[in-house]
């Protein structure tokens, strides 16, 4: 069958070659279009190595200098880091609060961050590192490889140690990092620390890979000397709530339960933000999401005017071909039959065109001439391509459907008195 589809084609080489190109090159543009669409989506939906739901940043501020109630340096007890602490163990007591912690710089989707290269072994790794008390892994749900926050809890407990993410040790594959020391600093001043835990890898949003991150403990006896005076509100406070407390309703009645408790020195409860909130401000500060939006939306149009493209093509090539058709089934051919080979070989057209297509496509995407944030492989390639052929054969067979129904329905006499 296939042989004689072949010589069919062949016979026919003038008006099929026009055809072929034309599958060729569609395929091709459509390929690109699918890796495109493959690559974002899967992007958008990998792990992001946390997780916001039921999540609150207390926004806690100090009062203005012009204040009546501000109290000046030289009159305070005690330093707004004390004040703070206080704060959190307030916090931690309010019905529904499961985990209360304070974060400086990694807190998700903050808009700041903090980055320094570490020097681990031979390696050098450009990292986003932020200061973090153990309740933080609990908060946002940062796990290790065992799917367990006890082990980040303890390591960020020891002195002089960190918590990286497991992008880190990727880079270096084969070397266990658990242990390893890791230099920060310039030569002549470069300050040792230990890898005493390994969490999940961490992204920033949704629409971006991986990063290394480095996790930091922040020490509480720093904040009580008075090291973070007069920037406060560098510092996170975020809690997580049980999923039977959290409502729209939590934000306002926190606000009203604990903006007393939490008037303390110069400090304030100034607002209860939900994490979902300060993603959607982050995202959209970035304008990552309507740009990717956009170019989804493109892609979409050209994939319906390609789907049309092709429809079109077809329909015309076997409306054309009825008094063909008519003739083979005046000489004994069925209906059924008739129908399988026009479906047949369009396909084999296809495939044809395919073949060289594949190769194109490879090698645009082994030269990187693709976007995204995925790495480029062999899989990525099988996937994109069988989703391309599939939508492919799915918009020839379309194209056949309709006029080969009317075709085969046709009396034969009547056609060939037409044509």
């Amino acid at each position: 069958m296939i042989q004689h589809l072949l010589q069919l084609i062949w016979n026919q080489r003038k008006q099929n070659a026009w055809l072929w190109a034309e599958l060729l090159l569609v395929s091709v543009f459509l390929w690109f279009l699918v890796d495109y669409l493959y690559v974002m989506g899967r992007t958008y939906t990998a792990p992001l190595g946390f997780d916001i739901r039921h999540t609150y940043s207390i926004v806690i501020s100090s009062l203005s200098e012009r204040s009546p109630d501000y109290i000046p340096k030289e009159k305070r007890e005690r330093p707004d880091g004390v004040h703070l602490l206080t704060a959190l163990d307030r916090i931690r007591t309010y019905p529904g609060v499961e985990s209360a912690c304070l974060t400086d710089g990694g807190m998700p989707y903050y808009m700041g961050s903090r980055n320094l290269v570490w020097r681990i072994d031979t390696l050098q790794v450009p990292c986003r590192y932020a200061f973090v008390t153990p309740e933080f892994f609990d908060v946002f749900r940062i796990y290790d490889k065992d799917g367990k926050t006890a082990s980040l809890k303890r390591a960020i407990e020891d002195n002089n140690s960190i918590v990286i993410s497991a992008d880190v040790e990727t880079m270096n594959p084969g070397l266990s990092l658990l242990g390893q020391k890791a230099y920060r600093g310039n030569v002549t001043d470069e300050i040792e620390e230990t890898i005493r835990g390994i969490s999940v890898p961490i992204r920033r949003h949704e629409y971006t890979k991986a990063e290394p991150n480095v996790y930091r403990a922040l020490r509480l006896s720093r904040m009580e000397e008075g090291y973070y005076e007069g920037m406060i509100d560098a510092v996170r406070l975020c809690v997580r709530v049980r999923p039977d407390v959290d409502n729209a309703d939590f934000p306002a009645r926190f606000r009203k339960d604990m903006a007393e408790q939490l008037r303390l020195g110069n400090l304030y409860l100034l607002d209860v933000q939900p994490l979902s909130y300060i993603r959607d401000g982050y995202i959209r500060s970035i304008g990552v999401e309507n740009e990717v939006k956009t170019r989804v939306a493109v892609a979409c149009f050209l994939l319906a005017n390609i789907f049309l493209g092709i429809i079109g093509t077809f329909w015309f090539r076997t409306q054309h071909r009825r008094a063909e058709s008519a003739l083979r089934i005046a000489v004994g051919a069925s209906r059924m039959q008739l129908w399988q080979r026009l479906n047949k070989e369009g396909l084999l057209l296809l495939t044809l065109a395919a073949l060289p297509a594949a190769v194109i496509c490879y090698n645009i995407g082994h030269l990187e001439l693709t976007e995204g944030y995925m790495e480029w492989g062999v899989v990525r390639f099988l996937i994109t391509f069988v989703i391309t052929y599939f939508l492919m054969s799915l918009m020839i067979l379309v194209g056949i459907w309709f006029p080969a129904r009317q075709v085969i329905r046709i009396h034969p006499a009547e056609a060939l008195r037409e044509e």
